[in-house]
């Protein structure tokens, strides 16, 4: 046997080498690359949504628009009936200016367990309106102020949500 065609074998062992490891990256890049089109790697995607308020309210569903604005349906669980005076949205444990669907001038009337549809634009920390990316998260308060109609002294109360926005 000569010398080359013992270095043609060692060349031939070698391509198919390389070849079979070639294709075995190429299918594992394919693989990984449908993983991460699909969001297996998107830690958001395993996030549950909360909604954490005090025992006098609790949310029965919230959502959250990439526009900022927050559709949240509260339960009032008190044991008189309220008036809801301001309620905000913020990225700050303290909502900057609470706002309400209707004009400030309107007290929205909660009968005992009831419960009632809002709609609310969430502000960033630094105070402008919140914008969000479809798919990302959003980790914030919500502020209530209401008014108990039995003895007419003014409450508040500070909730904490994690939403996947819509």
């Amino acid at each position: 046997m000569n010398a080359e065609a013992a270095d043609g074998r060692k060349a031939q062992s070698a391509l198919e080498y390389l070849t079979t490891y070639g294709w075995a990256i190429l299918i594992l890049s394919v693989v990984i690359a449908a993983l991460a089109a699909l969001g297996i790697f998107n830690p958001n995607q395993f996030v549950t949504q909360e909604c954490l308020m005090p025992a006098d309210f609790s949310c029965v569903t919230y959502f959250l628009y990439s526009n900022g604005i927050m559709a949240l349906q509260l339960q009032q669980s008190l044991q008189y009936p309220v008036n809801v005076t301001s309620i905000g949205c913020s990225q700050n444990s303290t909502p900057a200016t609470p706002n309400i669907s209707n004009p400030p001038s309107n007290q929205i009337y909660m009968p005992i367990e009831s419960t009632y549809n809002f709609s609310i634009q969430c502000k960033q920390s630094a105070g402008g309106n919140y914008i969000g990316t479809p798919g990302g998260l959003f980790q914030g308060y919500v502020g209530i102020n209401f008014t108990d109609l039995t003895t007419g002294f003014p409450h508040s109360d500070i909730g904490k949500m994690v939403v996947k926005i819509s």
